[in-house]
């Protein structure tokens, strides 16, 4: 359990406020040093102390002794509501104190160890605290097993939804617990004495079985504990079904079998016919992440489908067993894991349905593993094709190259042109026609040396092959970067042409000079897959085919194609 986070208010109740000795024994001070107290605040009356309790929001209450008609009157007002520490002057004899503080969740006394032994009472105390809190507000009703809340006269305060579901009683609160219990449980389970057990602190457990139909009974596992310190006692329900004809029960296995099950590494959960985990092994525990999964529903855990359309419910309806489907798990903590499940019935010696086997395991490994063989598929894939690569890429390089040069001359006589056009405009501003007629002429010689009109008009092709090649090379790493991107390897809608375009377009970079590869793609729609795999799986298929061709067309020297 983790410790609370530092949001704590503690109330420190001391003698009086007006004298800066007040706090003589030095509380404020040790509860600055724990780490789960984020304010404290100051009272000075029993009065005041109970008043800022009630308005909520305080978790630590620490009563300096010396407080008028304190502490035994705060701590019998406030100990079912917040714990509260007592601090006590060495000079107060113990006698006298202990009738006065009876119920206080710690007493310290002042002495040499006073700050440490304060600091450790609180910490204890919060700590009791939170679990006593998580126990009444959460634990119940998040109880997977169906449970009840008792008084101690055996009265239900309150019951969970799994005990609504499974028993389907109405109002619970005020009922005898016998009462709301299938009839004669409660005498067959000796209940009366389990809870006496409880309320000593002893939290044990009872077996009881009803006689029902068809040669089954339902046997009852009763466990009772005490819930804080309130005088609370939670009773929890597990039922199973057991085969009277049979030598074991459903979901309890036992002797060398439950030996087998406990350490065998493959997961095991068995459920009865309405989908409750009656039964779960070592390793299914600890991959769900929780201590008991039993009394839980298998779509908890499950996130393929709805359990009538799962391996669960196929094998609890029809009798199918499945094998190895893949599907996600969540575990209790929320996280999801990928998992492999297979599915069998479980029939009693009738031949009747009562319950299913599950067998899974934790593929995360497994798929990491292949994840990494995948990347190391498409390295060697890429280097088998890394010469072809770079011929497509050389290719319009090269030419990109080249018309860069020719532009670069273009640009020159193109700049000569531009200064004579300069010189003729600025003649023509002076006004001087013999300067303007004669820098005219030389313009017109120098349009006709460099041929302008081919110049603009190869300047602009040059151009534009400079962009196709380009574009190519462009098409070409992003082909190669589909290719290679990692993914989490989970499916994921895309469009198979896409992949397979291409893949193909990086493949034929070293076929093209002794393949045709013809493409036509149908209308598909868009598919849930793993794009990756896909990716490699049309990259070797492609490989195989140019590496068969190649090997039969050798000889004959003929073009091979690949539709």
């Amino acid at each position: 359990m983790t410790g609370p986070s530092r949001d704590i208010t503690a109330l420190v109740a001391l003698p009086t406020l007006r004298e800066a000795s007040s706090d003589l024994l030095g509380i404020v001070p040790v509860l600055r040093r724990v780490e789960a107290i984020g304010t404290i605040e100051i009272v000075a009356s029993v009065e005041s102390c109970r008043d800022r309790v009630a308005r909520g929001g305080v978790g630590l209450v620490v009563v300096d002794a010396r407080l008028e008609s304190a502490p035994g009157t705060l701590v019998a007002a406030l100990r079912d509501r917040v714990p509260v520490v007592v601090a006590r002057p060495a000079r107060l004899p113990d006698e006298e104190m202990a009738s006065r503080d009876e119920g206080a969740a710690a007493r310290v006394t002042a002495g040499p160890r006073f700050a440490q032994d304060l600091e450790a009472a609180v910490q204890g105390a919060l700590s009791r605290s939170l679990q006593s809190r998580e126990e009444r507000e959460g634990g119940v009703d998040a109880r997977a097993l169906p449970a009840l809340v008792l008084d101690a006269s055996g009265r239900v305060i309150e019951g969970n939804r799994a005990f609504s579901r499974v028993f389907g009683e109405g109002p619970l609160a005020g009922r005898r617990v016998e009462n709301v219990l299938p009839d004669g449980l409660a005498a067959r389970a000796g209940l009366v004495e389990l809870l006496a057990d409880a309320e000593a602190g002893g939290g044990r457990s009872r077996t009881a079985a009803l006689e029902g139909a068809g040669g089954l009974r339902e046997v009852y596992e009763l466990r009772a504990s005490r819930l804080g310190r309130n005088g609370r006692l939670l009773l929890e329900i597990f039922r199973s079904t057991e085969i009277a004809t049979g030598s074991g029960r459903l979901g309890e296995p036992s002797g060398l079998a439950e030996q087998v099950l406990e350490t065998m590494n493959g997961a095991l959960l068995v459920v009865d016919r309405e989908g409750l985990v009656v039964f779960a092994n070592a390793a299914a525990a600890r991959i769900l992440g929780v201590a008991d999964p039993r009394g839980s529903r298998i779509e908890r855990w499950l996130r393929s489908a709805p359990l009538a359309d799962g391996p669960v419910g196929r094998a609890l309806s029809e009798g199918t067993r499945s094998r190895g489907a893949e599907t996600l798990l969540t575990r209790g903590d929320a996280s999801v894991v990928p998992i492999g499940v297979s599915c069998a019935p479980i029939d009693d010696p009738t031949g009747a349905r009562i319950g299913a086997a599950v067998l899974f395991q934790d593929l995360s490994g497994i798929q990491a593993l292949q994840r990494q063989a995948l990347e190391k598929e498409k390295l060697a894939s890429v280097g088998r094709l890394a010469g072809g690569i770079a011929h497509e890429i050389n290719n319009p390089t090269g030419f990109i190259h080249a018309n860069l040069l020719q532009m670069g001359e273009y640009l020159c006589d193109l700049r000569r042109i531009l200064g004579e056009a300069r010189a003729l405009a600025e003649a023509v501003r002076s006004g001087d026609a013999g300067a303007a007629r004669e820098r005219a002429e030389t313009l017109v010689v120098l349009e006709r040396d460099v041929d302008a009109a081919f110049l603009i008009e190869d300047f602009g092709k040059a151009i534009r092959e400079s962009q196709e090649g380009s574009e190519r090379i462009r098409h070409i790493v992003q082909d190669l970067r589909d290719f290679a991107r990692s993914d989490s390897g989970e499916s994921v809608l895309a469009d198979l042409n896409a992949c397979l375009e291409s893949t193909a377009n990086i493949a034929y970079t070293m076929m093209k000079h002794r393949i045709v590869l013809r493409r036509a793609y149908g209308e598909i729609p868009r598919l849930r897959c793993r794009p990756a795999e896909l990716r490699q799986v049309f990259m070797n298929l492609l490989l195989n085919a140019h590496q068969a061709i190649v090997e039969k067309a050798c000889a004959t020297d003929e073009v091979g194609e690949i539709r």
